[in-house]
């Protein structure tokens, strides 16, 4: 267990390195290439650090470092083996009606919050009473688990827009300063928040929170080209305080699923810290069940220590089963390529490689947990917002020919 730990660190150590040497080539650790080995050996790190007790394969932890140089190869691929990052000027993100879009889209949500409440026999009275949503978070979550979840047609078409405003909002965010259009922004992850404390489920507000992220960085990328820094004081404020209100959050959340009061903050916490670093313990048992079988059921959980155990396995199980090892590694190769044209396109204004760039961003931020390609409300909402970009981008030439483009 401990040269098995060792190894892996080492390994993650390794991937740190190559993540330094893609930021002094690349010259920005918003190119694909960097911020994907930035991002996985961030997590491999804190993973090892602050659960030591989980096991972890280091042949799996290897396998993590394969797909990250297939990403860094195919983004070169992408952009250029030497790519000229002389960028084209941009002082704007014209965003034609934005405000009036990100408020329908959030009317949209809220929709899709408010139908799960009263389809589930309750009234919007229940946030009145915390035992009332106690009861509702721990009635929803047994029908999600017992497979009796099943929403209707119109509900589903709704679902999307819980991810289609932070994606608009992110932009928002960046492209404008006015007071109003900060809180629009920040207002579109309400309904990922609310449905997360409806259905008692993190997966909401952690797949809007990384799509706004997304949106955020891919506009901030297309505002600053070259000179975009990823770290900054407020960024690194930011996170930490989203930290010290995210924990004390997530065990709410776990303590309205399952309808009970605190009775071990502790082991409280040590679900928590399940939820955020499992993933990489289930992903290395997972790995070693591939070398028995092509094809794993689903449903299946993994033992960490202390009795808890996780479902959650990375985006790489899901890569490996649908295309095997060799197939996974060429897939995330094409992946990096995608990335690396849109990248570079992005730092030369080209205003339609956004959404590509965002689905990569949101795609690395999520790949701890799951692949964001799994699930089709998801797929949609970037299609949503990569329709809203074309017609953007043809409506501010439209506008800049009529000197409307201030």
């Amino acid at each position: 267990m401990a040269e098995s730990w060792l190894m892996s660190f080492i390994i993650g150590m390794f991937i740190a390195i190559l993540a330094l040497f893609a930021r002094m080539h690349l010259r920005n650790w918003f190119a694909p290439g960097a911020f994907f080995a930035l991002m996985w050996s961030f997590f491999i790190l804190l993973s090892l650090i602050l659960a030591p007790s989980y096991p972890v394969s280091a042949v799996a932890v290897l396998y993590i470092l394969m797909s990250v140089l297939a990403v860094y190869y195919g983004g070169l691929v992408g952009c250029g083996i030497y790519p000229n990052f002389r960028s084209i000027p941009s002082t704007h993100l014209y965003l034609p009606l934005i405000k009036h879009v990100i408020c329908i889209f959030i009317f949209l949500g809220f929709c899709y919050d408010i139908a799960t409440i009263y389809l589930v026999g309750y009234r919007t009275s229940v946030f009145l009473s915390i035992d009332e949503l106690a009861s509702m978070g721990n009635e929803i979550s047994v029908a999600r688990y017992s497979g009796y979840d099943i929403a209707p047609f119109w509900l589903q078409l709704l679902l999307p827009f819980l991810y289609v405003s932070p994606l608009v909002g992110g932009l928002l965010f960046i492209s404008e300063t006015s007071r109003l259009a900060r809180l629009l922004s920040l207002l579109s992850l309400a309904p990922g928040l609310l449905s997360t404390v409806i259905r008692t489920t993190l997966a909401n507000i952690l797949f809007a929170s990384a799509f706004w992220v997304a949106s955020y960085l891919a506009g901030y990328v297309f505002l600053k080209k070259s000179k975009a820094r990823l770290f900054t004081k407020g960024r690194l404020l930011t996170i930490l305080l989203l930290t010290l209100l995210g924990i004390p959050a997530m065990i709410i959340i776990h303590l309205l699923r399952i309808g009970l009061a605190p009775t071990d903050i502790l082991q409280e916490l040590l679900r928590v810290r399940a939820y955020l670093f499992g993933s990489l313990s289930g992903f290395s048992q997972v790995f070693q069940m591939f070398q028995f079988v092509h094809k794993l059921p689903e449903g299946l959980y993994f033992d960490l220590d202390g009795g808890l155990v996780t479902n959650i396995t990375t985006l790489f199980f899901f890569l490996i089963q649908d295309f095997n090892f060799l197939g996974s590694i060429l897939i995330l190769f094409a992946i990096g390529i995608c990335a690396g044209w849109a990248y570079y396109q992005v730092l030369r204004g080209q205003k339609n490689y956004i959404p590509i760039l965002v689905t990569f961003y949101a795609l690395t931020l999520c790949s701890f947990i799951t692949s964001i390609f799994n699930y089709n409300s998801l797929i949609i909402s970037l299609f949503i917002f990569a329709v809203y970009i074309s017609i953007s981008k043809i409506t501010s030439k439209e506008q800049c020919g009529n000197g409307l483009n201030k």
